[in-house]
């Protein structure tokens, strides 16, 4: 194997951009080699060149022909955007090899658990009219930041099955995850669930295995009021269950009221009526839990829950400020599934980069009392990462530069004024 290059060539140092290599794990050049995105040196003269393509690409959503002229700009040679494109096509592997890296590694938890939210997002491909890939998120709850994210086609719903917990996990869910199978599973791997669910998706079980029948047992409840049901969940495939405990807290009149209209106005979408029974279960929070109440009380449970919202604000914030859902290439296409794992790798090193800053102030870390949110953190931070990726440009590359960025010959010409006019123009220069 080709001995690797170092980070930057000996003409000129680029101190910044190499500060943000060093987030990156510390065989990010042997893999470029291993996974063959980095060969032999052409225009791309070393992996970490070719990264900064990347990084300019999926975290800064440069086009592919942005991503030549600021290569050009930097000193290199002339770059066209079908250059770009195919040194693009063979990072996939390299980009995913280093993702799973990245993820922070899960600890022996001999005395204490871990305690993680997951949820998923969607992602449409420019045009489309539905979603065309998934991402499935799992984040650490205490200290806020990624543990785990896969990204899969739109076919592959949510899921506890994706993740990779470990034993004496808490995993807190909504109602999307609380299939019996899914719980079933999960809970014999030793991992505890904490999720929302809805009384037509996942029915419950006494100790003779008789169907639990919510709405005569929560119909006579008092409102603002917790109440507690010890149940069952069964697989559908074999005779494995598993013992649970449903919190059901009803809330006051004006709360169910405001369930109720937007189960009406989702149902008026989609042009079909509620069921009583369903506009009866809107008026409750219903969260279903493997873990005994000694362990945690009824009223703990439902206020964990609340704190799942953050999985919430951590995918607002993917969007908001790194545009995570604004697929740049078309669905199907191969430098998609490279958009979706590199935005991902660009999050990540916000995510590391923030770390370094705050230090041990534990910004916003939820077991203390919180100085702030991560907001406007990752908004300067991501300034300050795309300075380090866009680098020095060179004035005296700028015309090397337009012809990168010029565009491609092609059958539609770019627009002209019309030879009549340009004839004027040229026999009245005042006109001009």
């Amino acid at each position: 194997m080709q001995k690797p290059l170092p980070v930057t060539d000996t003409k000129q140092t680029d101190p910044e951009f190499e500060a943000l290599l060093e987030d990156l794990p510390p065989d990010l050049f042997e893999l470029a080699y291993k996974c063959k995105a980095f060969v032999r040196a052409r225009k791309i003269q070393s992996p970490a060149e070719l990264m900064r393509l990347v990084l300019s690409y999926c975290g800064l959503d440069q086009s592919l022909r942005e991503v030549g002229g600021s290569f050009t700009l930097r000193g290199g040679q002339k770059l066209c955007d079908e250059s770009v494109k195919g040194r693009l096509l063979v990072c996939q592997g390299w980009i995913e090899a280093l993702l799973k890296e990245l993820m922070p590694q899960a600890p022996d938890l001999p005395q204490g658990r871990r305690w993680l939210v997951c949820d998923g997002s969607t992602v449409q491909a420019p045009g489309a009219r539905r979603d065309d890939y998934r991402y499935h998120i799992c984040i650490d709850l205490i200290r806020l930041r990624l543990v785990e994210v896969k990204v899969t086609d739109y076919k592959t719903g949510e899921s506890l099955l994706q993740f990779s917990f470990l034993v004496g996990d808490v995993v807190i869910t909504d109602r999307g995850f609380a299939y019996a199978n899914q719980i079933v599973a999960t809970q014999q791997r030793g991992v505890e669930i904490i999720s929302r669910m809805s009384p037509h998706n996942l029915p419950l079980y006494n100790a003779e295995g008789r169907r639990i029948n919510l709405y005569k047992e929560l119909r006579r409840q008092l409102k603002e009021t917790i109440q507690t049901l010890d149940a069952r969940i069964k697989a559908t495939a074999g005779n494995v269950e598993v013992n649970v405990r449903l919190h059901a807290y009803r809330l006051n009149d004006r709360e169910a009221e405001k369930a109720r209209q937007r189960l009406r106005k989702k149902s008026k979408r989609h042009e079909r009526q509620p069921k009583a029974e369903t506009l009866f279960f809107a008026g409750f929070v219903l969260v279903v839990t493997t873990l005994p109440p000694e362990d945690l009380p009824a009223k703990v449970v439902l206020e964990l829950y609340r704190v799942r919202w953050q999985v919430e604000i951590m995918i607002k914030r993917l969007k908001s400020l790194l545009d995570l859902d604004a697929l740049r290439a078309r669905r199907n296409s191969p430098l998609a599934k490279l958009w979706l794992h590199g935005k991902l790798l660009y999050a990540l090193l916000i995510e590391r980069r923030t770390s370094k800053r705050v230090g041990r102030l534990l910004w916003t870390q939820l077991d203390n009392e919180r100085k702030g949110t991560w907001w406007r953190v990752w908004k300067l931070i991501s300034i300050e990462i795309k300075k380090a990726i866009l680098g020095h440009w060179r004035s005296e590359q700028w015309e090397q530069c337009l012809e990168a960025l010029a565009e491609r010959p092609r059958k539609r010409k770019l627009q002209n004024l019309p030879s009549v006019v340009v004839t004027l123009l040229h026999r009245c220069p005042v006109l001009s």
